[in-house]
C-alpha cells in the first residue's frame, strides 16, 4: 500500500485573502504529507480563479511548500483556462494552443507532472489523468466568456474541449493495466452526481461505469463536494475544496 494526497479547486485569486489562505493550507498539507509518509500529491484541477497570472503563481506556491522529493501530479480544470482580469497589465493570450504551451512550460518550471503528458508511475502503482470537460457542448457557465475565444481553428470551443477530453479518456481506457498492482485515474469533471440539476456541469455520466471497472481509484474535483466512497473495487474521491476553503484528503492504494 502507498499513501497519496488529493486536493482540487483551490482557486487561488478568489479573494483578497487568497495568498494568506493558501499559505496556511499548504503549510498544513506539507505537514500532513510528511507525517503520513505520502508518496505523491494529486491536484485535480481548478488551481486558479480567473486570471492566468494566478495560475502561474499558484503552481510556484505549491512547489515552494511541497518538498521537492514529493511528486506533484496535475490536471487542469475549467477555471485554469480563464484569462479574465486586467488584460492590459497581465496580457491576453489570443490563441488556445499558445495557452496550452504556456501551461506546459509553467508545469515543467515548477517540477509538476501534467498527467496529459503521460502517466506517473510510483513503484507498482500507475496514475493516469486527463483535463476533462463537460457532458454537453454548451453548458450554462461563464467559461466561454472568461476564456476569451469562441473557437479553436474554426471549431467551437465547447465541442472542441469536450471532444478532446473524450479522445483522451478513450486512449486511457485502452491501456493495459495488468502489469500494475494498483491504478488511479484523475480528472477534473466528475462523471457522476446525486443532483439531476447538476448533470450539465458533469462529464458524460456514461463514463462512470467503465472508469470504476478499470481503476482502483478515481479522483475528481469541480463539484466542491466531498466524497470518499467505494464503488465495487474502485475508491471514488473528491477532497471537497470550495474556493476559499481549500481541503485535502489522504488515501491508500
Amino acid at each position: 500500500m502507498i499513501k497519496l494526497a488529493l486536493t482540487s479547486d483551490t482557486h487561488y485569486g478568489h479573494s483578497k485573502n487568497t495568498h494568506r489562505i493558501h499559505e496556511k493550507f499548504l503549510e498544513a498539507l506539507a505537514a500532513d504529507i510528511k507525517t503520513n509518509d505520502v508518496k505523491a500529491l494529486i491536484h485535480a484541477g481548478d488551481w486558479t480563479s480567473y486570471k492566468q497570472d494566478q495560475f502561474k503563481r499558484t503552481l510556484a506556491m505549491f512547489r515552494k511548500y511541497i518538498p521537492a522529493n514529493i511528486p506533484i501530479v496535475a490536471v487542469r480544470g475549467n477555471h485554469d483556462l480563464w484569462q479574465g482580469g486586467n488584460r492590459k497589465k497581465f496580457g491576453y493570450i489570443h490563441h488556445h494552443g499558445q495557452m496550452m504551451q504556456q501551461h506546459e512550460e509553467w508545469f515543467k518550471a515548477n517540477n509538476i507532472h501534467h498527467l496529459e503528458a503521460g502517466p506517473m508511475q510510483l513503484g507498482d502503482v500507475i496514475i493516469y489523468g486527463f483535463d476533462g470537460w463537460y457532458r454537453v457542448a454548451e453548458p450554462t457557465t461563464n467559461d466561454e466568456i472568461y476564456m476569451g475565444w469562441n473557437d479553436v481553428e474554426g471549431c467551437p470551443i465547447m465541442p472542441y474541449l469536450s471532444n478532446r477530453a473524450h479522445k483522451k479518456l478513450d486512449e486511457i481506457l485502452a491501456q493495459d493495466l495488468s502489469g500494475y498492482r494498483a491504478s488511479v485515474l484523475v480528472t477534473h469533471h466528475p462523471s457522476f452526481t446525486d443532483d439531476p440539476g447538476y448533470e450539465d456541469l458533469c462529464a458524460n455520466l456514461k463514463f462512470f461505469d467503465p472508469i470504476v471497472e478499470k481503476f482502483d481509484a478515481y479522483a475528481v474535483g469541480h463539484s466542491h463536494q466531498f466524497i470518499n466512497q467505494r464503488f465495487g473495487k474502485c475508491l471514488v474521491l473528491n477532497s471537497g475544496s470550495d474556493y476559499d476553503k481549500p481541503k485535502h484528503l489522504i488515501f491508500e492504494v
